[in-house]
């Protein structure tokens, strides 16, 4: 198998699998299987054949809701965002936690 040839294919379209690489190469892949094409796409090129997720495609009210969101805080002073609880402050609850717990 001829490495650049794949690595190359492979590189300019992402989600190429390797049947349609011995497909799309029957002369130079003729005596070569699907499976070793996989094991030298996985182990010298570094590549594994895993499938892409789609990310969910993002409705016209979805956009409007955040862009609303946006707007709503906006102009929020620097008092009023003190008074939100993070999300990311977890660590601060464990330890607070951890602390009332009986022993």
């Amino acid at each position: 198998m001829h490495i650049n040839c794949a690595l190359r294919q492979v590189e300019s379209q992402p989600r190429i699998t390797a049947p349609e690489l011995k497909e799309r190469n029957p002369v130079l892949l003729a005596e070569v299987s699907v499976k070793t094409i996989y094991r030298r796409l996985k182990n010298d090129l570094k590549f594994s054949h895993r499938i892409a997720r789609k990310k969910p495609i993002v409705t016209l009210k979805q956009r409007q809701n955040g862009v609303a969101f946006c707007k709503k805080y906006l102009l929020w002073d620097k008092d009023k965002w003190k008074r939100v609880l993070w999300s990311d402050d977890e660590c601060n609850w464990k330890q607070r936690r951890q602390s009332l717990s009986p022993p």
